[in-house]
C-alpha cells in the first residue's frame, strides 16, 4: 500500500506542476478533478507490478459486489452517493490483472475543508468493514489548492493537520499511513498534496 500511496502524491504533484507549466491561472479549481485521477493513474502504472489493473471511474455498487460486499443486502446509499449522484463511482480500482477481483479502491479529492474529506473516508470505512479481505485497503488522496501564505500563519499547514485528525477521527481501527508534499512555484502560492492509505486493522499489523 505504500507504493501506491506514494504513486498518488507524486501523481498530484505532477499535475499541479503540469497545469502552471501551460497555464496563467492562480487557482487549481479550474483544474478538472479528473486530471489527478488520470496522473495517479499514470503513476501507479510506472510501478510495473503485472499484477496490477487500474480501472478509473468504476461504478460503486459493481466493485462492491464484484468483490463480494454485502451478500444480497442491500447497499447502503450513503456509500453508494458521490455528490448529488445516488450512484456513484470509485475514481480508481484496482484488480488483480487475471481474475479482475478488486483489491483496493482509491478516492481523489480537492478539497480545502474536511467536510468531502470525512465522506470519502467514511465510504472508504465503510466498504472496507464489509468487504474485507477482497478489498484491502483504500486511499485517500486529496489535492490542496494553493494560498499565498504571507499573513496567513501556514496555512496549508492547518489545513493538513485538519485533515489529518479527520481522517484518523473517522477510520477507527484500521491502520493509516500518510505521505505529504508541498510545492511553492513562481506566482508565489504553495500548493500540496496529502494522501492517506487505510488498511488492515491496527492489531493485525506486524510492529
Amino acid at each position: 500500500m505504500k507504493q501506491i500511496v506514494d504513486a498518488a502524491r507524486s501523481g498530484i504533484m505532477r499535475t499541479i506542476g503540469d497545469h502552471f507549466s501551460f497555464s496563467r491561472k492562480e487557482s487549481l479549481w479550474t483544474v478538472p478533478e479528473y486530471m489527478f485521477t488520470a496522473s495517479i493513474s499514470r503513476q501507479i502504472t510506472t510501478l510495473r507490478n503485472p499484477r496490477y489493473r487500474v480501472d478509473v471511474e468504476d461504478p460503486i455498487e459493481g466493485v462492491i459486489r464484484e468483490a463480494g460486499g454485502w451478500g444480497s443486502d442491500r447497499i447502503p446509499a450513503d456509500v453508494l452517493r458521490k455528490g448529488r449522484s445516488r450512484k456513484g463511482r470509485f475514481d480508481i480500482v484496482l484488480s488483480e490483472s487475471k481474475s479482475r477481483t478488486p483489491f483496493g479502491i482509491i478516492e481523489v479529492k480537492k478539497a480545502i475543508g474536511p467536510r468531502g474529506v470525512k465522506s470519502d473516508a467514511e465510504r472508504i470505512c465503510a466498504v472496507l468493514n464489509r468487504v474485507t479481505p477482497t478489498i484491502k485497503w483504500g486511499v485517500l488522496a486529496i489535492v490542496i489548492p494553493g494560498q499565498n501564505d504571507a499573513g496567513k500563519g501556514g496555512y496549508l499547514e492547518r489545513r493538513m493537520n485538519s485533515f489529518e485528525h479527520t481522517v484518523r477521527d473517522y477510520v477507527g481501527n484500521w491502520n493509516v499511513i500518510s505521505s505529504d508534499e508541498t510545492v511553492k512555484l513562481g506566482n508565489g502560492r504553495r500548493y500540496g498534496a496529502m494522501v492517506f492509505g487505510i488498511g488492515p486493522l491496527r492489531a493485525h499489523v506486524k510492529r
